[in-house]
């Protein structure tokens, strides 16, 4: 795993969250959130089996940590580096779709429904993913159906979304220096 990722997995319920931060991607900000997803389908071997749900761009109540000013502050004689920007610097979408995907190499797929989060970061040039991974269906013949019970699979979409938008909610950047200067 990449130092500019962080995965987070729930064995019982096969749930994940995953944050990456990486370079912005030449896609139009509109079209940011099908580009991540599209890439993530191409890593899945599931180009061919995915779907998108819903679409929908995120606004300052959502995540109130981003498009604001961050003004730099002075403790123990270190300086954290100010970082200025406003509401056009930032934007910021959610995609909910479905994929078919094999893990580790299987031939056995479950149906996923993945909740993708994009905030573009135009100052550091950098986009921020942040995916909740939500088996819908799990292949009898994949190895998570040993460890996974039937019961957990039941989330609603609209669930599973609040949860996301919970996160995205408190998500902030506490060091801007973890961005490497151009």
């Amino acid at each position: 795993m990449p130092d500019n990722q962080e995965v987070f997995t729930d064995v019982n319920t096969d749930q994940s969250i995953i944050i990456e931060l990486l370079s912005m991607e030449e896609a139009s900000n509109e079209e940011s959130a099908l580009h991540h997803f599209k890439e993530i389908a191409r890593d899945n071997d599931a180009l061919s089996e995915y779907s998108v749900l819903k679409i929908e761009r995120l606004g300052k109540d959502d995540m109130p940590n981003f498009g604001y000013a961050t003004l730099g502050t002075r403790s123990n004689k270190l300086l954290t580096r100010h970082v200025i920007f406003n509401s056009d610097d930032v934007f910021k979408s959610v995609l909910v779709g479905q994929q078919r995907i094999a893990k580790f190499n299987e031939r056995a797929k479950n149906t996923v429904t993945i909740f993708l989060a994009v905030v573009r970061l135009a100052n550091v040039t950098t986009d921020v993913i942040v995916t909740l991974n939500d088996p819908s269906q799990i292949s009898p013949d994949s190895s998570s159906a040993e460890s996974v019970s039937p019961s957990s699979l039941r989330p609603t979409f609209e669930n599973t979304l609040a949860v996301l938008k919970v996160l995205l909610k408190s998500f902030d950047v506490k060091d801007w220096n973890l961005f490497a200067a151009e």
